[in-house]
């Protein structure tokens, strides 16, 4: 969608700050139901975007989840950085035409 307005980075960003955030509410949604009888826990595989499968184990393990969730937090906020300096070289180009 973005990369017919701007450069390819910005559609790259785009695609991964949407995975990034479908990843987190897999991890959350595994948190939210750790002590779910039957619950089996789903994997967010980030290289097939927005596929989602069950894990081998059959419980959730917490302490895997949280390092996951934090992982992906990073990712993210990067993500979101590099998009906003991207927002803030189109602002600064375009104030600039304006002169």
């Amino acid at each position: 969608m973005i990369d017919s307005i701007f450069d390819p980075t910005m559609g790259s960003l785009e695609k991964s700050i949407r995975n990034s955030a479908k990843a987190q509410e897999v991890i959350s949604h595994n948190i939210a139901n750790a002590n779910t009888p039957g619950y089996i826990p789903k994997k967010f595989d980030e290289v097939l975007g927005k596929a989602v499968e069950k894990r081998d184990r059959t419980s959730v393990n917490m302490e895997e989840e949280m390092s996951d969730m934090a992982r992906n937090s990073g990712r993210y906020s990067a993500y979101l950085k590099m998009f906003n300096s991207k927002l803030s070289v189109l602002r600064t180009i375009i104030s600039q035409g304006r002169k």
